[in-house]
């Protein structure tokens, strides 16, 4: 087995990395080329501050304006706005997600990959590298052919629950994985 040599709080470095995209319409966007540098840290770290920010929360003070959210589907879907027993609704979930994944024997862990060191796995058979951590700097080397993905039309839940998480700026939102087999890693 490959010695890295990371730890919690080594950095990886990856320059290069073609990220694959999403395809709607059949049109890829989000095919950009990116050096990425991430931190490797404890997800069940991320999801316990993640929790501690959530449960202290007083909704009345974080929305402070109206959100949109879309309701029904092709033509005839429209935009209204979030109303707060909605954000109520939104907020007890992410509660509920984040105790979940703290209830389970281990948080970091996920039987379909072999951990390999603290910030790198690989798939069972070890034809695949991953690595994982805080997301702490991206930059674009080539922009995506057809530009980023367009807006999704998300429901009232979805939405809320995206809105809460990006206002009380959640650890966890910089939480990434990335499939590196055939790229040079730099540890810091």
């Amino acid at each position: 087995m490959k010695k890295y040599g990371t730890e919690v709080g080594s950095k990886i470095l990856v320059n290069g990395y073609k990220k694959s995209g999403k395809t709607i319409a059949k049109k890829l966007y989000g095919n950009e080329v990116v050096n990425i540098e991430i931190e490797v840290s404890s997800y069940e770290d991320l999801v316990k501050e993640d929790l501690k920010i959530l449960s202290s929360c007083i909704l009345a003070d974080v929305i402070t304006k109206n959100y949109l959210c879309w309701d029904g589907r092709g033509k005839n879907a429209k935009t209204r706005n979030i109303t707060m027993q909605e954000f109520e609704k939104a907020l007890q979930d992410l509660i509920s997600q984040k105790e979940k994944v703290l209830s389970t024997d281990e948080p970091n862990k996920d039987s379909r990959y072999k951990y390999l060191e603290p910030g790198i796995k690989s798939s069972l058979d070890g034809s695949n590298l991953y690595i994982h951590g805080i997301l702490r700097n991206e930059i674009i080397v080539k922009a995506a052919d057809n530009g980023v993905y367009p807006r999704s039309k998300s429901g009232a839940s979805a939405s809320a629950k995206r809105i809460i998480q990006k206002l009380l700026s959640l650890p966890s939102l910089k939480w990434r994985q990335y499939k590196v087999t055939n790229h040079h890693l730099i540890i810091t």
